[in-house]
């Protein structure tokens, strides 16, 4: 391995400990241009898996799983540290697949989810939803405006039309920040 490869690795592996850490690491755009690449290999435009997810999701969550998991990286070389990016990138395509097979059929075949989610209701369990709501608002008001305003609409009852309509996009980029606000706010609830 080249002197430019470890310090390439290197430099990788101190971002993404800066990123695990809460600081702000950045991971230098080739990376990521990869890790997109790994990620549509993994949903080619015929994989069932892309009626839920595209690649731009699974290379974030790839992202965040790298994040999370870049302490069990035990390779010394850059072709080993991709090969373990492949490694999470796959993990993560089938944890979606099982997802979406399993607990998405589960969920649907449901005729009404509310009787499940029913319960009495005691003052403690009120005080903590609302407690969970100020702490959601706080965190929600805190994204980037391209994920804080569509994800206000959606709280207050808007469709993906029409959040797409009021902020003039697509409805598929409004799915995508959603999914990705969901995703940032998933990472920082309860902190």
């Amino acid at each position: 391995m080249g002197e430019d490869d470890s310090e390439r690795l290197a430099e990788l592996l101190r971002e993404l400990q800066k990123c695990k850490q809460g600081g702000s690491g950045t991971l230098p755009m080739d990376f990521r241009v990869k890790l997109r690449a790994m990620a549509r290999k993994h949903l080619p435009h015929n994989s069932a898996l892309r009626i839920g997810l595209d690649s731009e999701d699974l290379a974030h969550d790839g992202i965040a799983q790298l994040i999370d998991n870049v302490d069990r990286f035990r390779g010394k070389t850059l072709p080993e540290f991709f090969a373990f990016v492949k490694s999470v990138v796959g993990q993560q395509a089938a944890r979606q697949a099982r997802w979406q097979t399993v607990r998405h059929a589960e969920l649907r075949s449901h005729d009404d989810a509310a009787d499940y989610a029913a319960e009495d209701r005691t003052p403690s369990v009120s005080v903590a939803d609302r407690e969970n709501l100020q702490q959601l608002m706080t965190l929600v008001e805190a994204l980037e405006e391209s994920y804080r305003e569509p994800m206000l609409m959606q709280l207050r009852g808007k469709s993906n039309e029409e959040i797409a309509e009021a902020l003039g996009i697509r409805v598929d980029l409004v799915r995508k920040r959603l999914s990705r606000a969901l995703h940032t706010l998933r990472g920082q609830f309860g902190q």
